[in-house]
């Protein structure tokens, strides 16, 4: 809801003695009607949810796509894969951080002027990556294009709650962004690497900068601001230009951008370091989240040494993460029913708890199927059989990350999720570093094995909180903190009169 967004909004009313307020119409201090994206007719939401999605996929395919370079850059430059990991490791490092930076200037500007302006930097900044004299040029690129394209997840996620109720398809929606970030992460290294294979590694930039050119160019003269603070803001600043009032709204948007960073840098780093919940949900799906990236090395690795496959065959394994990630979220139907079926009968509101079922499930399954790889990936077994291992392991993961994010979203609230974001993006990054030197050490079946093992270990999360999440919940202060501010808020919206230009008891 609106409300939900305003955090004790004040409104203070203020006119000049030459207007007859009486003569004015009246003006509702709130978005009503189709004013709210909530309610835009079902075309004007499905062309900016649309955009939306093609702004995450170009973002998810160019944080795996690179790995594809990594031949022809090593062999350019004369540097080891260890050295070029850094490439990936800068910009995957910068997706996790800068939004701590980055999200108090959308509280300011609003979600399509960052986006469209950060899109051009993005596009511009392919051009030193596509001509890098060394891998320093190329790594020091990816830094700053790192850092401008964190903030394209968190505002995707940010526009599908402006469009989306909670109840309203919000979860399928999410499950569907969700399921965009594997597609982009399969297509990305499986185009990737069969252009690799069959032309320079500069055409792997060139192709990444036409597609988010493409990207920019929808959302500079297509996509409309969402952000409900900000629509509420221009509602207001029209309404006084036309009848020279100073009415005035104080909303999240009208706090200065210093509080608004003190607050985005602090809270997330309480949640991480005083909040179980958050830890142990934060390690989990980083740990989930870092195999993704990890499998886009290692997989390629064990193909080719095993079943002598080309960089663009070993590519092209990695559309089985698609495949699992595809049929996970037709499961999550089955999960989305669950949820609404656990709702409370007087509040009409679910548990938190309610979104890890199909979690659950994954983590059995991710575990499972990754112990199923390690020990099919082997010359004498046709290799169609780790590829069905591989879909299972994506299976399980998919519903991990998905449920995750709005299990935290729904218990913590907005500024948590930028803490997970941080947190997953940064152990993701880490993962590549360790992973081939992993796998030749300990021999692909004990590497996967060890993979497995721990994804075991770490399973019992959801089924401790599905049990035991709400009495966790009890005795966060957090939660209590949130939970007073929530009542507080509502207390002060019924005892609230508003006054509106135009009613007879305006004063």
């Amino acid at each position: 809801m609106f409300f939900d967004k305003l955090k004790k909004n004040q409104v203070e009313t203020q006119m000049t003695e030459k207007v007859d307020t009486t003569e004015l119409p009246p003006i509702e201090l709130e978005l009503v009607g189709q004013e709210l994206p909530f309610n835009w007719p079902f075309s004007r939401k499905v062309k900016s949810y649309i955009i939306a999605l093609l702004i995450n996929f170009v973002s998810a395919f160019n944080a795996t796509g690179n790995s594809a370079a990594r031949a022809g850059v090593t062999e350019e430059f004369g540097v080891s894969s260890s050295v070029f990991l850094t490439s990936s490791f800068t910009y995957n490092a910068a997706l996790g951080l800068g939004p701590l930076f980055l999200a108090p200037l959308s509280e300011q500007y609003g979600r399509r002027p960052m986006l469209v302006s950060l899109l051009l930097l993005i596009v511009i900044l392919f051009l030193p990556q596509a001509l890098a004299p060394n891998i320093s040029s190329l790594s020091i690129s990816r830094l700053f294009q790192g850092t401008a394209a964190s903030i394209e997840g968190p505002h995707v996620a940010g526009i599908i709650s402006d469009l989306f109720h909670r109840d309203g398809g919000r979860g399928i929606a999410m499950a569907t962004f969700t399921l965009v970030v594997f597609t982009a992460n399969a297509i990305g290294p499986l185009t990737c690497n069969w252009l690799a294979s069959e032309t320079d590694w500069a055409n792997i930039y060139w192709m990444q900068m036409a597609m988010n050119g493409v990207v920019f160019i929808m959302c500079a003269f297509m996509l409309d601001e969402t952000r409900h603070d900000l629509i509420l803001d221009k509602k207001i600043t029209k309404y006084n230009k036309t009848y020279g009032t100073d009415l005035k709204v104080q909303t999240d948007a009208a706090h200065s951008v210093k509080k608004a960073l003190t607050t985005s840098l602090a809270r997330p780093l309480i949640y991480l370091t005083t909040e179980p919940i958050v830890i142990a949900l934060s390690i989990w799906v980083g740990f989930a989240w870092g195999i993704v990236f990890l499998s886009t090395g290692t997989v390629l690795h064990v193909f080719e040494k095993t079943y002598d496959f080309t960089q663009g065959q070993g590519g092209t394994v990695l559309i089985c993460g698609f495949i699992g990630a595809f049929f996970a979220w037709l499961v999550g139907f089955g999960q989305n029913v669950l949820y609404k079926k656990s709702k409370d009968p007087v509040t009409h509101i679910a548990p938190p708890e309610a979104r890890l079922y199909q979690a659950a499930l994954g983590a059995v399954l991710f575990g499972a199927f990754e112990l199923m790889f390690a020990w099919t990936a082997r010359p004498h077994i046709h290799w169609i059989v780790p590829c069905i291992a591989l879909v299972g392991v994506n299976f399980g993961i998919f519903p991990i990350y998905a449920g995750v994010y709005t299990y935290i979203g729904d218990a913590y609230e907005k500024y948590s999720s930028s803490a997970q974001a941080a947190q997953a993006n940064i152990l993701g990054s880490t993962f590549p570093f360790f992973g081939t030197a992993m796998f030749d050490h300990l021999t692909f079946p004990w590497a996967s094995s060890t993979i497995g093992f721990i994804a075991f270990g770490l399973s019992i999360i959801p089924f401790v909180l599905i049990l035991f999440g709400g009495w966790l919940r009890d005795r966060s202060k957090v939660c209590r903190q949130i939970l007073k501010e929530q009542e507080e808020e509502k207390l002060r919206k019924e005892d609230q009169e508003f006054s509106k230009p135009g009613d007879k008891n305006h004063a």
